[in-house]
C-alpha cells in the first residue's frame, strides 16, 4: 500500500485534476468531500471530459471499491481480478489510509515466490 499522494474535491476542475496527476506521477485521484470518500477519478475519466473547466464530479466514478488495512492480499488479488481494477483505496474506518495498486500485489507475490 502506498500513501495517498494527492486528493481532490468534487468541485476540483478537470484541468486542476490533470495537473495533480502529472505533478504526483499518478493515474488515479481519490475524491473527498471533507473527510468522506465520495469517488475516484482516473486519467482516462479526465481525458473523456468535454472541458478542463468542468468539475470532476461530472467525470468521477462514485462506485469505489475499498479495503481495510487488515484485508488479506489474497482477497485484494481476487477483487483486482474479478473487477479488473487498477487500484483499490484503503480505508481505516472512514479515513483514507492509502492506495493499493494491482502491481503492488503482483510485486509482493513475485517477491514471496522468489524465497
Amino acid at each position: 500500500m502506498a500513501a495517498v499522494a494527492a486528493t481532490a474535491t468534487p468541485g476540483t476542475s478537470v484541468g486542476e485534476a490533470h495537473r495533480l496527476l502529472r505533478e504526483h506521477g499518478i493515474h488515479h485521484l481519490p475524491v473527498l468531500d471533507g473527510d468522506l470518500l465520495v469517488g475516484i477519478v482516473s486519467q482516462r475519466d479526465l481525458l473523456r471530459a468535454e472541458s478542463d473547466a468542468l468539475p470532476i464530479r461530472d467525470a468521477m466514478s462514485r462506485m469505489v471499491f475499498v479495503l481495510s488495512p487488515e484485508t488479506p492480499l489474497s482477497r485484494a488479488a481476487r477483487i483486482f481480478r474479478e473487477r479488473r481494477l487498477p487500484v483499490l483505496l484503503v480505508l481505516d474506518g472512514r479515513s483514507l489510509a492509502g492506495v493499493l495498486r494491482a502491481t503492488d500485489v503482483l510485486e509482493t507475490a513475485w517477491d514471496r515466490a522468489k524465497c
